[in-house]
């Protein structure tokens, strides 16, 4: 059998030959091999336990390297891939700043800005099991549509600040004109101002119409109410009735007033 010194270090073979991996077995092996080895009296005298002991912690010690080894690696590692996503972030934020990345944006609208720059390279060259470029976008987006809450409340101090009001043929440009004026809008997603201007157009649109299909039902109970009035006429209406001659018979009603003014502009 073969015998170790008590310090692993004597031992006549190259360091790199041992490795945390290394068996007891492939380590007698080895200092077989080594012709320094039968010439070392001091190692050949050792007590084979107290070799496989010094061995042992040897092991551990190297296993122990390996481990923070690893580690660091990891550490290394991850903080690279957090610079990554720190500047994919910064590279989102520009773009934002720039106004072409919104809370309305997609993915494939703002691809080609965005795969040509560097920082897009970095992040494919992270593990997939991390934040993809397309998952820190949409997450991006989803922080910015967060917003939309607040910045309404922001985009109404202002309108009423300015006194301004928005009609169904309010245009974009003329919104984006009035909120600009206020240093406050410097804040403001392009993407949220869009929405809201939407919804307020589309809210006064549906006022409008509303209104419009209310004067439609007056009108057409007013033109009810008329007819009604001709049918009871007395004496009955006749097909060849003039109006010279029915005028005066319905003038004073209520129906006849009211369909002058609501249904026919006060000309009847």
């Amino acid at each position: 059998m073969f015998w170790f010194s008590t310090n692993f270090d004597f031992f006549p073979f190259p360091s790199a030959q041992i490795t945390y991996r290394t068996t007891w077995e492939e380590a007698q092996l080895l200092l077989f091999d080594n012709p320094i080895f039968a010439q070392d009296a001091q190692l050949l005298s050792m007590d084979k336990e107290d070799a496989l002991i010094v061995f042992q912690e040897h092991i551990r010690q190297l296993e122990e390297d390996e481990a923070t080894e690893k580690a660091n690696e990891r550490k290394m590692k991850a903080r690279e891939q957090r610079r990554n996503r720190e500047a994919f972030l910064k590279l989102l934020d520009e773009l934002h700043a720039s106004g072409k990345l919104n809370s309305l944006s997609k993915w494939v609208t703002l691809y080609h800005d965005i795969s040509a720059d560097a920082r897009f390279e970095a992040m494919l060259s992270q593990p997939l099991n991390g934040s993809t470029p397309l998952d820190l976008f949409k997450f991006y987006v989803e922080e910015l549509k967060a917003r939309y809450e607040d910045e309404k409340a922001l985009i109404r101090s202002i309108m009423k600040s300015a006194n301004f009001v928005v009609g169904p043929a309010t245009e974009f440009s003329e919104f984006v004109e009035l909120l600009s004026i206020d240093p406050r809008s410097g804040k403001l997603d392009s993407g949220n101002v869009k929405l809201m201007h939407e919804k307020l157009v589309e809210r006064e649109r549906e006022k409008e119409k509303e209104r419009l299909r209310e004067e439609a039902r007056s009108k057409k109970k007013l033109e009810q109410g008329f007819i009604g009035l001709l049918e009871r006429m007395s004496p009955p209406l006749r097909e060849d009735s003039s109006w010279a001659e029915v005028r005066p018979v319905i003038a004073k009603e209520e129906a006849f007033a009211a369909v002058q003014v609501g249904f026919l502009g006060g000309v009847l």
